[in-house]
């Protein structure tokens, strides 16, 4: 005769052979627990690659208008650089032809001017009236009879 089981009772279906049996209250709520903590684990990973994803957008918005920018600022320099390029020479043009017509001038002698030598270099003498200073004469004023005058300190000038 058939031996009677338990878990079989008047009423319930017979169980098939691969189907397990089913498991405890306990074991259900381990496995949905554990379920349910992947699924947070899922949603933060989520909201993390979100924020990572922003954060890395925003970076590359910020390095491509810094990269936009510098390169508009160096094209903008460069500009400015050919410009006085090209003034400095044209003034070395201006200059070149400013000379010639100066030696063309000093070699008429109508033109009045004279030729460099030793012996006609002009010394300028320092006075009294110099403050010790090589621009030129001290200002004639807050001098009083009262305030004793500094040493006169001895300067050559050499041109």
């Amino acid at each position: 005769m058939d031996t009677f089981d338990a878990d079989q009772s008047v009423g319930a279906q017979p169980q098939k052979p691969g189907r397990p049996k089913p498991q405890s209250e306990q074991q259900m709520g381990k496995q949905s627990f554990d379920l349910l903590q992947w699924i947070g684990l899922l949603d933060r990973l989520e909201s993390a690659a979100r924020y990572l994803f922003l954060g890395m957008a925003a970076m590359s918005f910020v390095a491509y208008g810094y990269m936009v920018y510098t390169q508009d600022q160096w094209q903008s320099h460069h500009r400015q650089l050919q410009k006085l390029r090209n003034q400095e020479s044209q003034q070395a043009i201006i200059n070149a032809r400013i000379r010639n017509q100066a030696a063309e001038l000093a070699e008429k002698n109508t033109s009045g001017t004279i030729d460099p030598s030793p012996s006609r270099a002009v010394f300028v003498p320092i006075t009294e009236g110099t403050s010790g200073a090589i621009d030129g004469p001290a200002s004639p004023s807050k001098k009083t009879a009262a305030t004793p005058a500094p040493p006169e300190i001895s300067i050559t000038v050499g041109y």
